[in-house]
């Protein structure tokens, strides 16, 4: 008789791709493996532990990774276009070359000097939708980030002196419902907490309430005044919004 633990193997097994790893993981461990160049697009895995592993030139292309932890884990040059990220920890990743285009993060961890010397299309790529991501205390001087999306996400103590963020989604409506088929929204406001942020010399002309966290439906300009409220932001020496 064939038991719930060999089911539950054959059924990873049967669902690994040609790569050799399975396609959907719950609760792995490939902390320190060598998974560098493999096929490992549209992966499905939560809970799995990457620490250190290798990863480099990795196709992660649509792959859904939730409580996945990368601490020190080396992605440089992989590919995770169109991801979907949550609850994930980059703490000590190594991101060079990685591309992150139509990436989707949500609770990301991008403390600990994950985001130090990249350049700043990659920035914007990574940034793209980051919703409630973890950027406290991060130095993003002068870096040009227009047009990024980071409603929910924390930026306390962030250094963004100078730093481009024309454009950007930095607000939406905290609560939205629908009824008979139409989608409504309340007056509360989310923000990216920017409380203690450096803004001298920030560029936020044109930054964005919009009507979920992700950019989407009726997006208008944000007033000053739910900035500095909603945001905890001290916009003593910004342009704009």
């Amino acid at each position: 008789m064939v038991s719930i633990a060999q089911l539950a193997l054959l059924a990873t097994l049967v669902l690994a791709p040609a790569s050799g790893v399975p396609q959907t993981c719950i609760g792995c461990d490939f902390s320190g493996s060598d998974l560098h160049g493999r096929d490992m697009h549209a992966i499905t895995w939560t809970g799995t532990d990457l620490r250190r592993a290798n990863l480099q030139s990795t196709d992660l292309r649509d792959a859904k990774l939730a409580g996945v932890d990368f601490q020190k884990a080396d992605l440089r040059g992989a590919d995770l276009r169109n991801s979907h990220l949550a609850g994930v920890d980059l703490q000590g990743a190594k991101l060079a070359g990685a591309r992150f285009g139509g990436a989707q993060l949500a609770g990301v961890d991008l403390t600990h000097g994950v985001l130090d010397g990249l350049p700043d299309s990659q920035l914007r790529d990574l940034l793209g939708n980051c919703a409630g991501c973890d950027m406290s205390d991060v130095d993003l001087h002068g870096k040009d980030l227009h047009g990024i999306s980071i409603v929910g996400s924390d930026l306390s103590g962030a250094n963004l002196r100078a730093a481009n963020l024309s454009g950007s989604v930095l607000c939406a409506h905290s609560e939205r419902w629908s009824r008979d088929g139409v989608t409504r929204v309340s007056g509360k406001v989310a923000c990216a907490d920017l409380s203690g942020a450096d803004l001298h010399g920030t560029d936020l002309r044109g930054v964005k309430l919009c009507d979920d966290a992700r950019g989407r439906g009726d997006c208008r300009q944000v007033d000053s005044s739910t900035l500095r409220d909603a945001a905890h932001a001290n916009l003593s020496g910004a342009i704009g919004p």
